[in-house]
């Protein structure tokens, strides 16, 4: 079961909310953040200083307002918005079965994110890569070939093996 949360700030004079999804044992899962007027989610490549989740276990919710999963939803709908129509075009032009060049970005509980050249990120089983790579080399900026399973439409991910 999820729990939502709310938090705002101001921060180096910009006003900054962050909505978070967590799990039941309190892990980040996703995130959309507010700053200045502009939204951005974690799951979507933008060049944005806080694109990956927070690490860890949240361990004090204090400064935290727990919100519904509506009104989640709803922010990270309007978070995903202005990606809709490239997301589309992707659908239509990226097939299952073709193959995707990606380098790994960062480790998420769903699993590996990875470049795909194009402007939507790649999801992938940890250990699948890990098989792949070798653990050794599980790491930011090491490049795998991969297959395009389907679409993850909810976090606009390609999803690969």
């Amino acid at each position: 079961m999820m729990s939502y949360y709310k938090y705002s700030e101001i921060y180096l004079a910009k006003f900054e909310i962050a909505f978070y999804e967590l799990d039941i044992d309190m892990i980040c899962i996703r995130a959309v953040y507010i700053v200045d007027n502009e939204i951005f989610n974690t799951s979507l490549h933008v060049d944005k200083p806080n694109f990956t989740l927070p690490e860890g276990r949240f361990e004090h919710t204090d400064a935290l307002v727990q919100i519904d999963e509506l009104e989640f939803q709803e922010i990270w709908k309007e978070s995903t918005l202005p990606y809709a129509p490239d997301w589309s075009l992707l659908k239509t032009n990226l097939k299952e079965g073709g193959t995707v060049e990606g380098s790994i970005v960062c480790f998420y509980p769903q699993g590996v994110i990875l470049t795909s050249g194009l402007r939507f990120f790649c999801i992938a089983d940890y250990d699948l890569c890990k098989n792949r790579l070798g653990e050794d080399k599980m790491c930011p900026g090491n490049k795998l070939s991969l297959i395009v399973q389907g679409f993850d439409d909810v976090n606009m991910w390609i999803k690969v093996e």
